[in-house]
């Protein structure tokens, strides 16, 4: 016999509930729950549509912390903090995409190259924030590169884990000598 992870109503709520808990917590308890393997990380890991409702809240958050920062660029004293901002994005956007919470959109990679390629003529553009130039240009390529291509291991499959289509979803837990 074999048990569906979620039913339909309840994968129903969690991707009405999850995306709103995702915009209000604080960056830290996002942190945590890209960490461990309880939580977040493992109802993503049981639906499809779950994964879909997560992914789009979590990289649509990462999006407008970026652009926040980016935006302190343009400040002049803006670059140590947007320094700082950029290692904690990366830490916490590497961790989501090492563990498959994460895909970006390819409209937030470009909408982001673009902030970035602004602020970069902008700096050009002023004498006394020229020589940030080349720092702007190296946070744009980290950035951008952290923001590519889908990295899990076969987005195919586990696109497919936990829809409830025809089937029953997967994954699956197997009781054995159930009558």
């Amino acid at each position: 016999m074999e048990l569906p992870l979620f039913i339909p109503e309840l994968e129903d709520v969690f991707c009405m509930e999850l995306p709103a808990l995702i915009k209000a917590w604080n960056l830290e308890r996002l942190q945590m729950e890209c960490e461990t393997e309880a939580g977040l990380q493992t109802l993503t890991r049981g639906s499809s549509r779950v994964w879909d409702s997560v992914n789009g809240e979590l990289s649509n958050r990462l999006f407008q912390w970026m652009q926040e920062t980016i935006s302190t660029l343009r400040q002049s004293r803006g670059l140590d903090k947007a320094q700082g901002e950029i290692g904690r994005w990366k830490k916490m956007a590497l961790r989501a995409i090492s563990v498959g919470m994460l895909v970006f959109a390819p409209e937030m990679k470009d909408k982001i190259i673009s902030l970035f390629s602004r602020c970069y003529d902008d700096c050009l553009g002023n004498p006394s924030f020229s020589h940030h130039a080349d720092e702007i240009d190296r946070m744009l390529f980290q950035v951008a590169v952290i923001m590519g291509a889908d990295r899990r291991a076969n987005p195919a499959d586990i696109r497919k884990a936990g829809t409830f289509q025809m089937k029953p979803a997967l994954p699956r837990i197997s009781v054995v000598g159930s009558t």
